[in-house]
């Protein structure tokens, strides 16, 4: 089930603890009494003093939530449900047919369950009764048309295994896979893949208008301001005579609407709270916590709490590049010029450097490992320049493309003065995350791409890394290595997703410069103590389903 009140795991908290103590205390003030129109980010302090003390409506609901998020989520398709902050919500809309809980196992979402007729074939069996907001009933066929549309559009991210779906009768749906899968392959499939009907999917524009069959249904969109969600009146887990006990709590509305605000800025958030046109926010910086903690002068209007994100930062070479693909000891060269500590720094601090290829959020990440010394943990300068004097580097530029949010920029460009001073020029391009794939596509026209992964196991984040079934038998970095394609799907088949293996996969990909590791992500959430309870899914906070004074 889902987590109330997250603790953050251990191997983050004398990190954050030393980054508070060490932090300036921001002393932005109290909320204005100016006279004047004042607008934070998309929120004015006309709507602050024209919010009611909400409280619970006739459903059992809290009236009204706003949120604060820091990225644009561009549209509302039923696809890349990591992307820009639709975490905070798509589940709220949409569904898919298994969620993971807490020990990642498969629990029913749209679908009752699963049969394993063979290794290859898996019947899945949908609830009857599911409709969506406008009453389109959800059966087998639109499950195969969901699927389908995903990997027409090339949105179907980890789909290597599944060869395809068949619908076998109205409400079961057979999964034919190319072997037996792995529970770490099933993430996207069964869990992040969303199911719509077909009907109502031709009739609309999903972009901007999703019909669906969440607790939510969208009531106004507004690309890079505002999107809010009203609670579905006619949701159909509410409604069905079958029994659907066994899925999670994120499945409901306890509030009736909910308004998500675009304000990109950190500080603009701050400010927003402050005065109290928003009720939640999840990138608050660890130097500004204080004003809202114990002792602090917002800290009677709200609550603080430190939640560990599964999702990381890295850096990957192009190993098709004419300059830096053949050449171990440029990259070696350059990963040792690297200081994660800096680089974390410069991103915020929210974030944390890596110590090794990955974090202590899954379940299958031993920190031993950062014991041992490798180049994600050693900044060596002169060994740097050593490696380099090996490598054929001729003072070629070599181009980093990444994101264009604020953190992965202040990491490039932290990344481009470190590798300065030992002697290597570098260039750095930004783009929006829909035009990322697009680039590292090409062989051609970058060397080095930073940006970001996570997953449900460390190893499932690893798919985009070393999963030789992206180019024609070529990793997403144009690598052909199966020594690498071996080791990496031994360590995920659950007979050997073990620490063993799983350290061979990442000792190896180190031996070969193949990845580096910047940063972890932590998430400082501040929330109105109108919020009794925060819902976590997998890391993220469902306010749509949290609890509310008075529930």
């Amino acid at each position: 089930m889902g987590k109330l009140g997250k603790v953050l795991q251990t191997s983050l908290s004398v990190l954050l603890t030393a980054s508070l103590l060490t932090a300036c205390t921001a002393t932005t003030g109290t909320a204005s009494s100016e006279k004047e129109e004042t607008v934070v980010g998309n929120v004015s302090e006309s709507e602050s003093k024209g919010k009611e003390e909400s409280g619970i409506n006739a459903d059992g609901r809290y009236d009204k939530v706003i949120v604060a998020v820091n990225a644009d989520p561009a549209d509302l398709l039923p696809c890349k449900p990591n992307g820009n902050g639709k975490p905070k919500f798509f589940w709220s809309i949409y569904e898919a047919l298994f969620d993971y809980d807490d020990d990642n196992n498969l629990v029913p979402s749209l679908a009752s369950g699963y049969t394993e007729v063979s290794d290859t074939v898996w019947n899945i069996k949908l609830f009857e009764e599911i409709y969506d907001s406008e009453g389109n009933h959800i059966t087998a066929d639109d499950v195969v048309y969901s699927v389908n549309w995903l990997i027409e559009t090339g949105n179907n991210i980890k789909y290597d295994v599944l060869d395809h779906v068949e619908a076998v009768d109205e409400y079961t749906v057979a999964y034919h896979w190319k072997e037996k899968p792995s529970a770490a392959q099933l993430e996207f499939i069964l869990v992040r893949t969303f199911i719509f009907s077909q009907k109502a999917f031709e009739e609309h524009n999903f972009a901007t208008e999703p019909v669906a069959t969440g607790p939510f249904v969208v009531s106004g969109f507004v690309s890079g301001s505002e999107l809010v969600l009203e609670a579905n009146d006619d949701y159909w887990a509410e409604k069905t005579s079958e029994d659907v006990s066994a899925r999670l709590g994120l499945h409901k509305a306890t509030v009736q609407t909910i308004e998500f605000k675009v304000i990109s800025e950190s500080s603009q958030a701050v400010v927003a709270l402050e005065m109290n046109t928003v009720d939640f926010c999840d990138y608050v910086t660890f130097s500004m916590l204080a004003e809202f903690e114990e002792g602090g002068p917002y800290s009677d209007q709200y609550n603080v709490d430190i939640n560990l994100s599964g999702d990381y930062y890295y850096m990957m070479p192009n190993m098709a590049s004419s300059v830096t693909g053949d050449d171990l000891n440029l990259r070696l060269a350059m990963y040792y010029a690297l200081d994660n500590d800096a680089i974390a720094t410069a991103m915020g601090s929210s974030y944390a450097p890596l110590k090794s290829l990955g974090t202590a959020y899954f379940q299958d990440y031993n920190p031993e490992w950062e014991k041992e010394e490798t180049y994600v943990n050693t900044y060596d300068l002169d060994l740097a320049k050593e490696y380099l004097e090996k490598s054929d580097y001729n003072g070629e530029e070599i181009i980093i493309v990444g994101l264009v949010n604020e953190e992965c920029k202040n990491a490039m460009t932290m990344m481009q003065s470190l590798l300065a001073q030992a002697g290597i020029k570098a260039t750095i391009q930004t783009y929006e995350e829909s035009l990322m794939n697009p680039i590292i596509a090409e062989k051609t026209g970058w060397d080095f791409v930073v940006t970001r992964l996570g997953g449900s196991t460390l190893v499932a984040s690893w798919n985009t890394l070393f999963n030789n079934d992206v180019h024609d038998g070529m990793t997403t970095n144009w690598l052909d290595d199966p020594k690498l394609q071996e080791l990496y799907q031994t360590s995920l088949a659950d007979e050997t997703h073990d620490d063993e293996h799983v350290k061979a996969c990442m000792d190896y990909a180190f031996s070969i410069g193949d990845v580096y590791p910047i940063s972890g992500m932590a998430s400082s959430i501040v929330y109105s103590k109108k919020m009794e309870e925060i819902y976590y899914r997998e890391g993220y906070v469902t306010v749509g389903s949290s609890k509310y004074q008075g529930q």
